[in-house]
């Protein structure tokens, strides 16, 4: 990380944190353990085959996916998978970390030029960075002289509202005064606006009245469509908010380059704002474990019932020929094994034909094992209230229900819960186990 001090040379008024500082940034990334051994192919199959199949995909097995790439082809090619996730109906518990995750192993692998394709299209792949990890990743895009692509990083996260730090927005000024021949290329109404957004966030008047200016100038010549009012107010008239409503894009740029703005230096405010993404990272890491351990605990549960049913299977076959042997109804056999026994249900594991069956699973149901792990007492009284409430309902259904005609439900094979005066009895041979 030493490295990243020469950055100061790109950026002059910048003054780079601290390589232990960054070097800690980084150390969630590094130690976090996964808990399955499956390799990023592998991973990105279960994701994409499941969704195929209309299964629950668990937002945790992104963070397998992103933390098992080992080359920058590799995390060029996930931005499939992601977007695959985000287009799905689990897209909404993607977690905060995966953002992270995939930040720094960008950074880590110097695919760059992806990171900023998934910033840039981040409705399409989910990619809404925490305001530490973008600074994080416009430090390294500077580092390593990739001026044109940290400042098309800095217009978007602007206008997509991802600038919840006054440290990222004085980060993102540095970076448009020191490379102005960079800022020239973007389009000019987003520039206007991303400088109007660093005024109102750092309330800075001059920022504020130079970027309402260049705005003003572009609803003049329509230039601005329905699909810019996300970050262009349609109902604000920006003319009465300016000293100049016909500025042009060159004069602009002259005077925010002429602008006086003392904001000190930025190492330290940088350097806060990771130790205070440090503790996000400790809350982040025991939420992390915890989910990723569920779904450890799930996976090997099935694998051992997979193992198990086998063995099941083979002794309720053995059942069934001794029944028929014993009987001789041997066109029965069919009926006997589809329909099992108590020891043996047939409920066939699907993860036996199609191993990824086992990693879906609903965050819903992992965190509902967590809740029941870390809160027994409480879980206890909420089971035993709806249990009660069934028996309640049961009952309930019980006392309506018409008489029957005397002996209707003698026979020992019926089951005698709700409704079961409507089956029919079932002569089918039971085995000697039952």
């Amino acid at each position: 990380m030493t490295n990243l001090i020469r950055a100061s040379r790109r950026c002059m008024a910048l003054k780079m944190p601290r390589a232990s500082a960054l070097a800690a940034f980084e150390d969630f990334s590094k130690s976090f353990q996964l808990r399955l051994d499956y390799p990023v192919q592998t991973t990105g199959d279960f994701i994409d085959q499941n969704l195929n199949k209309g299964e629950p995909v668990p937002s945790i097995l992104l963070d397998q996916l992103i933390q098992t790439v080992e080359t920058k082809k590799q995390f060029i090619d996930i931005s499939y998978h992601l977007w695959r996730f985000r287009h799905s109906p689990f897209s909404y518990k993607m977690r905060p970390w995966t953002n992270y995750f995939l930040i720094t192993k960008g950074v880590r692998l110097g695919a760059f030029e992806a990171l900023i394709e998934l910033l840039l299209k981040s409705e399409t792949y989910g990619c809404f960075p925490d305001a530490a990890s973008l600074s994080y990743l416009l430090l390294n895009l500077v580092e390593n002289g990739e001026n044109q692509l940290a400042v098309e990083a800095c217009v978007d996260l602007l206008i997509k509202d991802l600038c919840s730090s006054s440290t990222l927005a004085k980060l993102c000024l540095n970076i448009f005064i020191h490379n102005i021949e960079n800022l020239q290329s973007c389009e000019a109404k987003q520039v206007y606006a991303s400088v109007r957004i660093i005024g109102n966030i750092l309330e800075n008047e001059k920022l504020k009245d130079l970027g309402a200016c260049g705005i003003a100038k572009t609803i003049s010549e329509e230039e601005v469509t329905k699909d810019d009012h996300f970050y262009i107010d349609p109902y604000v008239n920006y003319e009465e908010l300016c000293s100049n409503p016909q500025i042009e894009f060159e004069e602009f740029i002259e005077q925010l380059k002429s602008l006086d703005l003392e904001f000190g230096s930025l190492e330290g405010e940088i350097n806060g704002l990771f130790n205070d993404a440090s503790e996000t990272f400790k809350q982040w890491n025991a939420e992390a474990t915890d989910l990723h351990q569920a779904l450890e605990t799930l996976v090997s549960d099935r694998k051992d019932w997979a193992a198990r049913y086998q063995q099941l299977e083979k002794e309720f076959k053995a059942g069934v020929q001794y029944a028929l042997s014993q009987t001789g109804l041997f066109n029965q056999r069919q009926a006997m094994e589809q329909r099992g026994s108590e020891r043996m249900p047939k409920l066939y594991p699907p993860y036996m034909e199609n191993e990824y069956f086992i990693v879906a699973v609903s965050d819903l149901e992992l965190e509902q094992d967590i809740y029941e792990a870390k809160n027994p007492k409480e879980w206890s009284k909420i089971k035993t209230f709806f249990e009660n409430r069934k028996q309640e309902k049961e009952l309930a259904l019980e006392e309506r229900r018409a008489p029957l005609r005397r002996n209707y439900k003698t026979n020992e094979r019926w089951n005698g819960k709700m409704f079961s005066e409507f089956d029919k009895p079932n002569s089918t041979p039971r085995l000697p186990i039952e």
